[in-house]
């Protein structure tokens, strides 16, 4: 019945002088919905989520002359119309965090909108376009972009859609007005955002090529399709050409080994996106039968060829590492699913017929017109179908969407060790207290809102595959010996991590898997024991209480060549220890123990040296074979523990579940002295390479560092208490127990630190 009513023509005049305000209407509604529940969690908090809002608003302070920070790069060579958009926002709000918020919401809501605008020139229907930017609105992936703070990423995404919409519109009328209209949007879609700029010229210059090969074959509309695209590589060119003028070469490294390995492009990153890969599965699916089914029913070469480009260029380009180059491969890659949002809800276009199609479908067929009816029901199921599988998605899709803002609070919270309000205290602090010349060494975490909000120059550690800026991996590489090291040795097989005598990282080490440093095991100075006995009793010494001797120790470091050797002698009244760590250009690491008494009346029964999983979790692997060789795997590498020397009563104990081997050694026939010798090499090809050997101090220095932030653990430990003293992560723990530094601020998540001597005491 309600089939037959809309159908009726009376009905279908009445509804249509109200369908433009009722479409505008909810477009309105769903490009405000998706941020509702955002602008909820953000009233509550001081920051935005995660820390990337501290690299815009260093950028932006740059272009006013507060350019300390920026490490000698220019804020005018990428993403300049976000910079801009950032710099009147706070002038207007008269706040840097409020600032980045409204232009992030302002971002993100504004994408639903320019999404519907071309849905709606690509298939002249106002319920495919709808559908179109109801999945733009909710789609998680673009949540994902405000948690980390990928707001410049997402007002590329505003212009995209605006670009390929003139760019169809010119090529339908062509007027000064649209050619004017074309060339304004095309340069702010350039100036909005680096990597959309990149993206937008490889699907150009693809569309270019499909433009050309069509032409070879008589296609009616090739020439207005090459002016077209050819007039926007030409707006480009210019942009970039009057860029270079002004800022010079972007400061890109284009070849960084950890981002070639780490962020190469798999089926999983489109579950990622997702959020179910039962979902990007069948994303994939109705992405594919619709383009078919636009291709046979649309018969429109233009539209589908820029489809066709928009789609297939982020896919190619997400493989330019088979040519070395190293980029943000999956964030390129996530181009590919802006369109395809547009493309799965393309069928609902077929709204407008739905109501026919349904009728001959369930019409009761009579007699001699059954063939007939068959006929009618082969033509109407294709389309029945089409948008039954588009209508599924889309509810799907948004229904993972709609509560995913939640999913975003809580983890970015989670993973932020700093706080919220006490990030906003410590920063307070910094700018009022410290010098403007002042160098800091963070992790991203809070170095980025250093950078941003106090505007001082951070050395600053962060997982290298993410840095694309000369010098940003060498800074890291530089921060990460300071927060974790007192001596270092590495190469680019394997790092070799020592604290004594703060810390009990002695030493923590580090295997390469894909260009990263991946921590393996530690041996724990404060866990070794050796045990000791005289006539009367028997006890034990923790290896630690012999670094921890400050009148009796010494220790001396040599690298550079073939390999890299550390040294440390500690003594405890009668009791010599001596350690001697070895990195050779294998990436095979040497562990040397030595202890000797000159008291005659004392005998070393035995030393135990655990060597433990990183964080207390349990290798995933250990198996022995033999009596003194270990096998493990710790996440991705497998790696070997052997033990060698003269000790020949070495007993090794391991088991599944575990999260130490530990390794016993008896003493030699005098029971006087006894020695311990470990090789610990990873299982993956070796291959030679320089040893670089690295006293911290020595990097403070070369980079004139005066303050040390880290995170502060306030939460009470296993047994409940609460520490007394200050605690960090047990990475940088170290750190606090260093003469070399004191404690200059402190609340209760952020500790940072002033260095007042470097001599080891």
């Amino acid at each position: 019945m309600w089939l037959r009513a809309l159908s009726i023509p009376g009905i279908q005049s009445a509804l249509k002088p109200h369908r433009s305000n009722t479409v505008y209407l909810v477009l309105a509604i769903i490009c405000i919905a998706p941020i509702v529940s955002v602008c909820i969690y953000w009233s509550a908090r001081v920051f935005p989520y995660w820390c990337d809002g501290g690299i815009w608003l260093k950028y932006v302070n740059a272009l006013v002359g507060r350019d300390y920070p920026m490490w000698g790069s220019k804020p005018l060579q990428i993403d300049q119309l976000y910079f801009l958009f950032l710099e009147v926002t706070r002038l207007l709000v008269r706040d840097d965090l409020l600032a980045l918020k409204v232009t992030a919401l302002v971002a993100y809501a504004l994408r639903p909108a320019t999404t519907f605008v071309l849905a709606r020139k690509l298939f002249n229907s106002d319920l495919a376009a709808t559908g179109a930017a109801l999945l733009s609105g909710f789609y998680p992936l673009f949540y994902e972009a405000l948690g980390w703070g990928g707001y410049p990423n997402l007002l590329g995404f505003v212009f995209l859609p605006l670009a390929f919409y003139a760019i169809l519109r010119w090529i339908e009328k062509k007027s000064i007005k649209n050619i004017v209209f074309l060339g304004l949007v095309t340069a702010v879609t350039v100036l909005s955002h680096d990597l959309t700029l990149i993206v937008f010229s490889g699907v150009l210059i693809l569309w270019l090529l499909l433009a050309f090969l069509s032409k070879a074959w008589g296609s009616k509309h090739a020439l207005d399709q090459l002016l077209a695209v050819g007039f926007c590589l030409g707006i480009i060119l210019l942009i970039e050409a009057v860029q270079l003028y002004a800022t010079g070469l972007p400061s890109f490294d284009l070849f960084n080994k950890a981002a070639f390995y780490q962020l190469r492009v798999t089926l999983g990153d489109l579950a990622w996106a997702a959020k179910n890969p039962v979902v990007a599965a069948y994303f994939v699916l109705v992405t594919a039968v619709s383009l078919v089914a636009i291709h046979f029913t649309r018969r429109d070469g233009v539209r589908m060829m820029a489809l066709v480009s928009w789609m297939a260029a982020p896919l190619l380009m997400s493989q330019v590492g088979l040519f070395g180059v190293s980029l943000d491969y999956r964030r390129v890659f996530f181009f590919f699913l802006q369109p395809g949002l547009i493309v799965v809800a393309w069928p609902l276009a077929f709204s407008t017929i739905l109501p026919k199609d349904l009728r001959q479908l369930f019409a009761t067929p009579r007699g001699p017109s059954l063939p007939k009816y068959f006929r009618r029901a082969a033509a109407s199921l294709p389309r029945i179908v089409l948008v039954l599988l588009s209508v599924s998605l889309l509810v799907v899709q948004v229904g993972i969407g709609i509560p995913f803002p939640s999913v975003i609070h809580s983890w970015y919270n989670y993973i932020d060790p700093y706080g919220d309000s006490e990030k906003l205290q410590a920063l307070d602090w910094i700018s009022h207290s410290t010098q403007d010349r002042d160098i800091f060494v963070a992790d991203e975490a809070f170095g980025r809102w250093i950078e941003g909000l106090a505007s001082r120059r951070v050395v600053m550690y962060a997982a290298p595959q993410f840095l694309f800026m000369k010098g940003e991996v060498e800074r890291s590489t530089a921060a990460r010996t300071i927060l974790e090291s007192r001596f270092e040795i590495r190469n680019d097989l394997a790092r070799i991590c020592y604290q004594a005598p703060y810390g009990h990282f002695a030493p923590m080490i580090s295997f390469v898997n894909e260009g990263v440093y991946e921590d393996v095991l530690y041996a724990s100075d404060m866990d070794s024991r050796v045990y000791i006995s005289n006539a009367t009793h028997s006890w034990f010494e923790q290896l630690s209480k012999f670094a921890e001797n400050n009148s009796e120790r010494s220790y001396s470091i040599s690298g550079g060549g073939e390999s890299g050797v550390l040294q440390a002698r500690f003594v405890i009244g009668s009791i010599g220890l001596s350690e001697q760590i070895v990195l050779n250009d294998s990436g095979i690491v040497a562990l040397q123990y030595d202890l000797s008494t000159s008291d005659s009346s004392l005998r070393f029964s035995n030393i135990t040296i655990p060597l433990l999983s990183p964080e207390g979790i349990p290798f995933d692997e250990v198996y022995a074979e033999g009596a003194n060789m270990i096998h493990a795997r710790s996440g991705p590498i497998r790696f070997s523990v052997a033990v060698t020397g003269e000790t020949l009563g070495a007993r090794l104990v391991a088991s599944d579940g575990s999260n130490m081997i530990v390794l016993s050694f008896a003493p030699q026939s005098s029971g006087q002295s006894i020695s311990a010798k470990i090789t610990i090499s990873a299982d993956a090809q070796k291959k030679t390479s320089e040893v670089l050997a690295v006293d911290r101090d020595d990097v403070i220095r070369a980079y004139n560092v005066s303050y040390i932030a880290i995170p502060r653990l306030s939460e009470p430990q296993v047994n409940g208490t609460v520490p007394l003293r200050p605690r960090s992560i047990p990475a940088y723990d170290h750190l606090l127990s260093d003469p070399a530094f004191e404690i200059a601020y402190e609340n209760s998540r952020v500790i940072i630190l002033r260095i007042v001597s470097l001599d080891l005491k």
